[in-house]
């Protein structure tokens, strides 16, 4: 945080950069960004410590799960953050506070149980609504864009507006995807600069803006969290996952593929909590107050449990709710394109600047063949 301070008005002038903001500069930070980073999880101990990221990094899906059911671990204070803006550097960014009050994961205890309620109804009421309109989404844009010898924008012309359609059956309203730009959902990240947090804020703000007068506070930015926080981290979870089954075998066409049963990659890799006190874990001493960063990602490439790709929807009190929702849209996705008889070939491809959170594509260019 004391980076913050450091950086932030010549922040406000700049786009973001490694160096803004952000207190990791080491190899650590891009681990899960890897090529090779099935074998780095692979290689690397149960446990260590970072000097360079100043914070614990977990590798094991069985250690994973126990940091997430203990109450000796808790979310990190994103609200720090916040105070800092306001309070220090005199900056507005009471919409990003508001949508984070709201957010069930920016939270422990009885306030997260109510909040996760809230957005659980609220997921439970569009959920097969919203899948059928992914679906309906889906299948017109394969029909209409997969055309043998075209090359097409996997993620901008089919991935990310099926996506869309199903986000805005929960938020009332079209939203779109932000693609290389500041998205609302990179407010979890931590590393990010002033002149991003700004940019997200007033994102946030049009986004409530578009709802009907008489909408409640609560409601909007409930929405709104359903809406953003799903639409990054779906786009990016069937990216990242249609990528790695394309890589498997370039030659198949995608009726030929044999489709796993369960998302094979997340575009959230990793997530983090704070020591509440001195614990030991896996004979390590951790002290209160340090972070731990445990790689969600890790669980799908365990070889000792391959179903712990269910990890990447957490663990514990703090489980996904959009769980379910995410295996059955992956489910549908399969089932459609497991009806093309036709293969698609990666040319190009780019992961958004500046991101060191979320994992996913923005821009997949492929060519259709037969």
């Amino acid at each position: 945080m004391k980076k913050l301070l450091e950086h932030s008005q010549e922040d406000l002038n700049k786009t973001s950069s490694p160096g803004n903001l952000c207190p990791f500069s080491s190899s650590d930070r891009e681990i899960h960004k890897s090529k090779n980073k099935s074998a780095i999880y692979c290689e690397e101990p149960k446990l260590r410590w970072s000097s360079e990221l100043d914070r614990w990094l977990c590798f094991d899906p069985t250690l994973i799960k126990e940091v997430l059911k203990s109450d000796d671990f808790q979310v990190n204070d994103y609200f720090r953050t916040q105070e800092i803006l306001t309070n220090h550097l005199g900056l507005n960014v009471e919409h990003t506070s508001r949508l984070l009050s709201q957010f069930p994961f920016c939270h422990d205890g009885k306030f997260h149980k109510e909040l996760k309620k809230i957005y659980a109804k609220k997921l439970n009421e569009h959920h097969e609504t919203a899948l059928l309109q992914f679906e309906a989404s889906l299948k017109e844009l394969i029909t209409l864009k997969f055309k043998p010898g075209t090359t097409l924008d996997l993620v901008e012309e089919i991935i990310a507006p099926a996506i869309v359609s199903a986000a805005s059956i929960f938020s009332g309203i079209q939203s779109h995807f932000e693609g290389n730009s500041a998205s609302i959902a990179q407010l979890l990240d931590e590393t990010i600069s002033v002149s991003r947090r700004m940019k997200i804020n007033k994102k946030i703000e049009d986004f409530i803006i578009k709802f009907p007068k008489n909408t409640s506070e609560e409601i909007a930015f409930t929405r709104v969290g359903l809406a953003v926080t799903g639409l990054d981290s779906l786009v990016g979870a069937l990216s990242e996952s249609i990528v790695s089954l394309l890589n498997r075998d370039p030659n198949l066409k995608l009726s030929q593929i044999q489709w796993d049963e369960n998302l094979p990659a997340t575009s959230i890799p990793f997530i983090e909590r704070t020591l509440t006190k001195d614990t030991i874990l896996q004979g390590e001493q951790l002290k209160i107050g340090q972070t731990i960063r445990v790689y969600l990602d890790a669980g799908g490439y365990s070889k000792q449990n391959p179903t712990y790709s269910d990890l990447y929807f957490g663990a514990g009190t703090h489980t996904c709710i959009g769980k379910s929702f995410s295996k059955e849209l992956w489910t549908v996705f399969t089932k459609c394109l497991s009806k093309v008889d036709l293969r698609l070939q990666i040319i190009k491809s780019a992961r958004r600047d500046h991101d060191y959170f979320f994992n996913g594509y923005y821009l997949l260019m492929v060519t259709v063949n037969p």
